[in-house]
């Protein structure tokens, strides 16, 4: 599809999604999705005014103290009620952190088992164990008797991504000369880093009371909220694609000058 297409094509699937949104089982469509949108820009709107108002108050109070009174006790944390964007923040910064982890243990790992032990990076026993995290993971979510903390989601993280994560940095370190190891590495990192998204959210819907999963699930069990859940999803999608873009871009080499 040439590039004068692309526009026409995206509004005409924009219309006949709406178009469908009026049938049974009547999904959100676009204009419900944009309503919602500007719904939760409102509110982390207001929720920044009520912070802003709070520590103005008392800043006042104490520029209005008396010197001979008594030291009024020091301004107390504004205690913030999560927006939508306040989650999908939460969730970027643990996804990041997970990743993190993840690459600053399997990338030595997965050299040194790709240098040193290379039929043991080419066999079917490393194909086969990227297999375990998933099932793995899903056993930590189901017997975890309580909501953790950010220990228990980058222990998740790191569960579900880090054999996938030693597989495709050996397999790079097979494959790839000196001259572009960091880009088949950041490769290899590909896969990782969208597992961490996806077992972040799994977590998150199962572990705690804030982030994006969190959200996405508590507005599934709200009637009428499909939208903001659906909306939730397509941050996260959104995101995810943005931080393989953002990766990829890494691994290109600088232009010569």
């Amino acid at each position: 599809m040439g590039p004068r297409w692309r526009l026409p094509a995206v509004l005409l699937a924009l219309v006949l999604w709406q178009g469908l949104a009026g049938l049974p089982p009547h999904p959100p469509g676009p204009l419900q999705l944009g309503g919602q949108l500007v719904q939760l820009l409102q509110e982390h709107k207001a929720e920044q005014d009520r912070e802003r108002a709070f520590y103005q108050a008392e800043l006042r109070q104490r520029l209005a103290q008396d010197e001979g009174a008594a030291a009024l006790p020091r301004i107390p944390a504004f205690e913030r009620t999560p927006t939508f964007f306040d989650q999908l923040l939460l969730s970027l910064q643990r996804v990041l952190a997970g990743f993190a982890l993840t690459a600053l243990l399997a990338v030595p790992a997965g050299l040194l088992l790709a240098r040193g032990r290379r039929r043991i990076a080419a066999g079917p026993g490393m194909s086969m164990a990227r297999l375990l995290p998933a099932p793995l993971v899903l056993a930590a979510l189901l017997l975890s008797p309580q909501p953790g903390g950010t220990s228990t989601l980058l222990g998740c993280m790191l569960l579900g991504c880090l054999v996938p994560a030693l597989h495709g940095v050996a397999r790079a370190g097979r494959q790839a000369d000196a001259g572009n190891l960091a880009q088949a590495l950041l490769q290899g990192l590909r896969l990782p880093l969208a597992l961490a998204w996806l077992v972040l959210l799994l977590a998150e819907m199962a572990l705690q009371p804030q982030g994006l999963g969190h959200f996405i699930l508590s507005e599934l069990g709200q009637d009428g909220q499909s939208a903001r859940a659906l909306l939730g999803l397509g941050c996260a999608l959104l995101a995810a694609v943005l931080l393989d873009r953002l990766l990829l871009g890494l691994g290109q080499p600088a232009p010569r000058p």
